[in-house]
């Protein structure tokens, strides 16, 4: 038994030696590790220069490589420069705890077509109990040969114990030629056969990048399964180190820092608790939070909510190209979902808002893909608010400055996507002030393409609703430089649909209002083609133009109407091809003077302007017409009125009325009966009108004229061309047949010459209502109706409106004949240009006695200058004025001869400049009143002789000569005769002033003695002071005896009723 001891003892002795002299010699131990490797797994193993130190437990060797079998490639494993010692205790124990290892270089070769089983998660769990005390690697490289071959090195790596469960290590590598620090602590929690857990923290810094970061955490093992449990602080300078680990994430820059909590196995990961800061300023900033999570997806799943700031929408949604750089700043808040390579937008929200006032928030949600890509992502839902206070904020997105700015405006939509097109829903937009002009857009658009097409429409679907308002066009007519008259306001709208083709306006309606005017339209339709700039194609509108009082329209194009009553306009506006047209036109004008209505179409009113128009006019009022265009004139019988038509057709070159007839209704107190025809082209107005008129009812003709007429009937024939109008009219009053001959020139409708002869045979006073004994009215005075205002207005509007282009004008009367009195050969002609006029010829005469006058006009001077001189002879006073109902207390022949000139824009400055010289005699005159001769030679005789019975003084003689200077007549040629009396005196009147200064000398013709006397005249014309001398008065016996001679010289120069003057058998006095 004893020696059956002795074999196991001897084989553990012997098995002892072996080993020993196995390890103590290097040869042996090389070939027994090949053999081991080559016999117990896939590899071969080939060793250089190996060293072992049974008694100190330590191994060396130059070169240590672990090749696959079979394969000439290169080396899975190379270790060069190997050295470590161990204790015996670390080899029971089966780990490394008192071991130290050295190694200069380590070579990992990694091919995927390796097909050798990897260790399991449990397996490297279990590597962790040969982690030495202490570790020394200089260089590690990592050889990746997946398609390009890739190395990553580590150098100077060093690690130690520092707990028997605790390993630390510090390294450094180099990622892409960027320096990374890395120092990592290990913890074993629980290292058994089927699983592993290990806590451990691991920072890692790029001190030229700036990145940073710490994982620290449990891993855990199990079978093939692993685990790990980590939190994650870091910190990139370059956010692209990031992402650059998701090759389909979006290009974003910046620096970044990240913490969170990273859980996962081998399949799958979770970060959760995250919290992002992406600094990219001035580009954009956010800071952020949420969670990515990947069930063995290369692409994670994404949940972050975050907010910040940034420059442009284009990094959220480049699809909607909208730059707001020039705000200088953004706020925004994102939540994202999807995935990091396909995330989506579930809500976004950015908000600017510049210091001028510029006001921009977007609203929304968009699908995957939606972050970054230039393509409108499915389920795109967005809205947009904008406001500001003036359209000049948005030049930098217009490219210059608007023309027009009506003030602040606001815009709000809805964008959505639609079959990869943008759809733009709940459109809201204001621009302008509520109170003064506001336009306004509701509705939607159904397609926006945001990349133009090569064919087709970019937008599609229009239907917008547009409106308009203004209290006042006078502003907005400023936008576009058209003067609108002050008080013009509108309401106005019209639907728009179509494309950027072609849009379509239709229902269109509008109300301008003024309070002297209101113009509606309605059902506009039109459509705006993009080929052709969209000018307005097939516009058609209604179009009602109400006014109440037409007249007061003449305001707005300067004219000056009367009352003309209400008055409408309807039609149809139609435009197209660069015309413009209103057809249909039905216009009325409802006044108390009568009623019209026009009916036809308006042509290319912008060009041609061609007219189609028929006219018919219902009893227009002769009698609103005299009151409208005779101011003052009431007549005392109606008028009665006019009815007729006229039609105008052709164009602005060549209107045409092919004829058109008035004509008073039957039975009217004024027959009129008017018909013609005309033409209206580039050489103004031609035509041919005639007129035919009558009344027989005198009290008519009064009211019109102030003038007793006969019955009359008359013919006027007006034609008209391009240089000139003539007119031939002839009227028969009574017995007294009138002849209107006339012709005036022009230029372009300016009246540059005119001729005209009134003519007659035969003028009966009585016929013409001049004659004031007419068997009808005794009482009759037609002086009185012609009395004309002699105001100094009145002879200022003569001279400003006599015309400056020359004339010819001539009055032939062959006889003029009253009860009394005859004329014959009346002949008149004045004639004048620019601004000289000549009465060359006034001639007539009296009882074969011969008259004649002459003068001339200058209003060149300033102020213009008269000038006239005449003789007259035999004129009687007595049956001319009876003739013409002027009473007067002298009868007798008058004779005249004179010059006078002046000055003057006015009567009185007339009469102030008057000059000249007038002689005038009066023979066998007589004057109502006592025998005043006899009273003026002696009371006596007068009271004792009957003279004071008498009823009227016979003067054989009664002349003077006077000199007119500045409007004072003076006379030292005073000479009266009578039957019982010869008077002499001196005197001077002040017309002007109307005052005078008067001395007569009478004596008797029966008495030898005289007694010298003389009477005085002093003061007012109308009421002059009468004084004698004293020898006189003390033989006057009554106040009625000194007046005789004051009455009788007032009768005869001036102040009784006559304002004609004298000449004849007194012809020595005239003649000297």
């Amino acid at each position: 038994m004893r020696k059956l001891w002795i074999v196991p003892l001897a084989l553990l002795l012997v098995a002892f030696v072996a080993t020993f002299v196995l390890l103590s010699t290097p040869g042996l131990l090389t070939r027994a590790l090949q053999w081991g490797a080559a016999s117990f797994t896939d590899y071969r193993l080939e060793i250089e220069g190996l060293v072992f130190e049974p008694s100190q437990l330590q191994l060396e060797f130059d070169t240590l490589q672990l090749l696959p079998k079979g394969s000439t490639g290169p080396a899975l494993l190379t270790v060069q420069g190997f050295a470590g010692d161990t204790r015996l205790a670390d080899l029971r124990r089966g780990n490394l705890e008192a071991t130290t290892l050295k190694i200069e270089s380590i070579v990992v070769y990694v091919s995927a077509e390796d097909d050798s089983e990897d260790p399991t998660p449990a397996q490297w769990m279990q590597y962790l109990r040969f982690l030495p005390a202490s570790l020394v690697v200089d260089t590690v490289h990592v050889v990746n040969r997946d398609g390009d071959v890739a190395i990553f090195p580590l150098r100077d790596i060093r690690g130690a114990r520092s707990a028997a469960d605790r390993f630390e290590v510090s390294l450094f590598a180099d990622l892409d030629g960027t320096p990374l620090e890395i120092t990592l602590e290990i913890t074993a929690r629980e290292i058994m056969s089927e699983q592993g857990r290990v806590t451990f923290r691991a920072q890692l810094a790029a001190p030229e990048s700036g990145t940073r970061g710490t994982l620290e955490g449990l891993l855990t093992g199990y079978g093939d399964a692993f685990r790990f449990d980590v939190a994650v602080d870091a910190a990139f300078a370059d956010v692209a180190t990031f992402i650059d680990l998701f090759p389909d994430a979006p290009p974003l820059a910046g620096a970044l820092t990240l913490q969170g909590k990273l859980q996962g196995d081998l399949n799958s990961f979770s970060l959760t608790e995250a919290a992002f800061e992406l600094d990219n300023r001035p580009a954009y900033f956010f800071e952020a939070s949420g969670a990515m999570t990947s069930q063995g997806n290369p692409d994670p799943n994404l949940s972050l909510i975050a907010s910040g700031e940034l420059d442009s929408a284009k990094y959220f949604l480049r699809w909607l190209d909208l730059d707001l750089s020039p705000l200088g700043g953004i706020r925004a808040s994102i939540a994202l979902s999807g995935t990091v390579a396909n995330p989506a937008i579930e809500q976004l929200t950015v908000v600017t808002a510049s210091s001028e006032g510029l006001w921009i928030a977007l609203n929304g949600s968009s699908g995957p893909g939606s972050l970054g890509s230039p393509q409108l992502p499915p389920d795109t839902h967005f809205t947009v608010h904008a406001l500001a206070p003036s359209l000049a904020l948005l030049s930098p997105w217009l490219g210059q400055a608007p023309t027009i700015d009506p003030g602040p405006w606001e815009f709000a939509a809805t964008l959505r996507e639609n079959d990869g097109a943008l759809h733009v829903q709940n459109i809201m937009g204001q621009l302008g002030h509520s109170e003064s002009t506001q336009l306004s857009v509701t509705g939607n658009v159904a397609q926006v393409a945001l990349t133009p097409p090569e064919q087709g429409t970019r937008v599609a679907g229009i239907d917008l609703g547009l409106a308009v308002s203004s209290a006042d066009l006078v502003t907005p007519g400023g936008w576009f430089d058209t003067d609108v008259p002050p008080g013009f306001s509108i309401e106005g709208q019209v639907q728009v649909s179509g494309t950027d083709a072609e849009l379509t306006l239709r229902d269109g309606t509008a109300r301008i209002t003024h309070e002297l005017l209101t113009i509606d339209v309605n059902n506009l339709n039109t459509v705006l083609a993009h080929d052709v700039g969209y000018e307005p194609q097939a516009l058609q509108a209604g179009v009602l133009v109400q006014a109440p009082e037409v007249a007061a329209l003449g305001q707005f194009t300067a004219l000056d109407l009367p009352p003309l009553g209400a008055g409408t306009l309807e039609g149809l506006l139609t435009y197209g091809g660069g015309r413009v047209a209103l057809d249909t036109i039905r216009a009325t004008l409802d006044s108390p003077a009568g009623e019209l209505l026009v009916t036809g179409a308006l042509r290319d009113l912008t060009g041609a302007r061609e007219a189609e128009l028929n006219a018919r006019v219902q009893r227009l009022s002769l009698d609103a017409l005299l009151t409208q265009f005779t101011a003052g004139t009431t007549p005392s019988a109606e008028l009665g009125s006019v009815s007729g038509r006229f039609t105008l057709r052709g164009t602005q070159a060549d209107y045409v009325l092919p004829s058109f007839e008035f004509s008073s209704a039957e039975n009217a107190s004024l027959d009129l009966r008017a018909s013609g025809n005309g033409r209206y082209g580039n050489d103004g107005w031609s035509g041919a009108v005639s007129l035919a008129y009558g009344s027989d009812d005198r009290e008519l003709l009064k009211a019109l004229t102030g003038l007793s007429l006969k019955p009359v009937t008359g013919q006027a024939d007006l034609t008209v061309d391009a240089t000139s109008a003539q007119l031939q009219a002839n009227a028969q009053l009574g017995d007294t047949a009138l002849s209107l001959g006339g012709k005036a020139t022009h230029t372009g409708g300016t009246i540059d010459g005119l001729q005209a002869t009134l003519s007659s045979a035969l003028v009966n006073l009585d016929d013409i209502g001049l004659q004031a004994s007419g068997s009808e009215a005794t009482d009759y005075r037609p002086t009185e109706q012609l009395d004309t205002d002699s105001d100094s207005r009145s002879l200022q509007q003569f001279l400003t409106n006599l015309p400056r282009y020359p004339i010819d004008l001539r009055i032939q009367l062959d006889t003029l004949r009253g009860e009394a009195t005859r004329f014959d050969d009346i002949n008149v002609h004045v004639n004048g240009s620019g601004t000289t006029y000549l009465l060359d010829q006034f001639d007539f005469s009296y009882d074969a006695a011969p008259a004649e006058i002459r003068g001339v006009v200058d209003i060149s001077l300033d102020p213009p200058g008269l000038s006239i001189a005449g003789q007259a002879q035999s004129i009687p006073l007595n049956t001319l004025s009876r003739d013409l109902g002027i009473d007067t207390d002298i009868s007798g022949s008058l004779n005249l001869r004179g010059g006078l000139s002046a000055q003057g824009a006015t009567s009185a400055e007339l009469l102030q400049q008057l000059d000249g010289s007038m002689a005038f005699a009066l023979e066998n005159a007589t004057v109502e009143g006592a025998a005043y001769d006899v009273l003026a030679t002696g009371i006596l005789t007068w009271l004792f002789s009957g003279a004071a019975l008498e009823k009227s003084t016979f003067l054989d003689c009664t002349m003077a000569q006077f000199i007119l200077d500045n409007g004072v007549a003076r006379t030292d040629s005073l000479f009266v005769e009578s039957p019982n009396m010869i008077a002499t005196g001196i005197g001077s009147f002040d017309l002007p002033k109307r005052t005078l200064a008067l001395t007569l000398t009478p004596r008797s013709k029966s008495r030898s003695i005289q007694i010298p006397s003389s009477i005085s005249l002093r003061g007012d014309m109308a009421s002059p002071r009468t004084s004698v001398s004293p020898i006189a008065a003390t033989l006057d016996i009554s106040t009625e005896a000194m007046l005789f001679v004051p009455r009788l010289l007032v009768k005869i120069f001036g102040g009784g009723q006559s304002k004609s003057g004298a000449t004849r058998p007194c012809e020595v006095l005239l003649t000297q």
